[in-house]
C-alpha cells in the first residue's frame, strides 16, 4: 500500500511494422488507465521522438532497440524524477 507505482510510456520506433500511431494509441490508453487508478504515468515519448514522431535515429541501433546513448537518456529521465 505504501509503494508508488509508476508507468512509463512506450517509446516510439522507426520500424514500419510497429507504427507510431499504434504506439501513441497505446500510450493514450496507458495514460487513461493510470489516471483511473491513481497511478503515476510518465510520458517519455517526447524526449525520444524526432520531428516526425519516430524514434530519434541517434538513440537506436535498429529502429527499435536503444543504443547506449538511448539507454543513457532513458536513465536520465527515470532518475530525474526519482527523488
Amino acid at each position: 500500500p505504501q509503494d508508488q507505482i509508476i508507468v512509463y510510456s512506450v517509446l516510439p520506433t522507426r520500424r514500419a511494422e510497429i507504427g507510431n500511431d499504434r504506439v501513441r494509441s497505446l500510450n493514450a490508453q496507458l495514460a487513461r488507465m493510470t489516471q483511473q487508478r491513481a497511478v503515476e504515468y510518465r510520458d517519455l515519448h517526447p524526449s525520444f521522438r524526432d520531428e516526425w514522431g519516430h524514434l530519434r535515429p541517434d538513440l537506436t541501433t535498429d529502429g527499435l532497440h536503444l543504443n547506449p546513448q538511448g539507454y543513457a537518456l532513458w536513465q536520465q529521465a527515470i532518475l530525474a524524477r526519482a527523488f
